[in-house]
């Protein structure tokens, strides 16, 4: 269970995906450009733990919450 399935409410060109540890510090960036609705992110490279999850385009900024087990 190490895909985190996304999905967003439309398409968003030029995308950054950012998860960042409680200490502040970026684990994992992802720069997609053409997504879709659906994105999957593969978290087997990231120690269990919580995460904030920022999501960034152009026009949209938006964090979430994420706990690995």
């Amino acid at each position: 269970h190490n895909i985190l399935t996304i999905e967003l409410e439309e398409p968003k060109e030029d995308l950054i995906l950012e998860i960042v540890d409680q200490l502040g510090r970026t684990i994992q960036i992802d720069e997609l450009s053409n997504n879709g609705i659906v994105i999957q992110l593969d978290l087997s490279d990231i120690p269990a733990g919580m995460y904030v999850l920022r999501l960034n385009s152009a026009d949209t900024f938006s964090s979430l919450s994420i706990v690995k087990r």
